[in-house]
């Protein structure tokens, strides 16, 4: 995980913004046979003790945004001075349930049938230049596994 985020800090010193075919290999077991998508940035803010501080974000899509059939991971790195956090957001299964009118999802390994979704991952660039790990959600009727959703678009 560390030369993980050597890469990423080094791709963003360089200013770097690319697609790359299988970026991350087989890192952490997710299917990269789809583009990998990766994006940057760094912005300069004020710290709490009045100096200014470079601020780089890097934000890595393991299997392209919105690919419900196989499952990812988004890989968010935030650098700041000598301090870096590297987190990891995996696509994963959902059972929503709607109780009086209030929707709450509970992560599931696996599920089917009425209320099973994915959570799929993706890289967002939100105003002021700071980069985020979003989400979007399927339905999956047919099913969801491990992050995937196997027959989605299927008719």
């Amino acid at each position: 995980m560390r030369a993980l985020a050597f890469v990423l800090v080094a791709c963003i010193l360089s200013g770097c913004i690319s697609s790359t075919e299988d970026g991350l290999g087989a890192s952490g077991g997710f299917n990269t046979s789809e583009k990998t998508k990766t994006m940057n940035n760094s912005k300069t803010e004020t710290n709490p003790d009045g100096n200014s501080v470079t601020v780089s974000y890097s934000c890595v899509d393991t299997d392209g945004r919105n690919n419900y059939l196989e499952k990812g991971a988004v890989i968010l790195n935030e650098a700041s001075g000598s301090k870096e956090s590297v987190k990891t957001q995996p696509d994963k299964c959902v059972i929503g349930v709607i109780k009086d009118g209030n929707v709450s999802e509970r992560e599931a390994r696996s599920c089917s049938g009425d209320g099973c979704m994915v959570v799929d991952g993706f890289c967002q660039k939100k105003p002021k230049g700071v980069i985020v790990a979003a989400a979007s959600r399927a339905e999956c009727p047919s099913g969801c596994s491990v992050g995937a959703c196997p027959d989605y678009g299927v008719p």
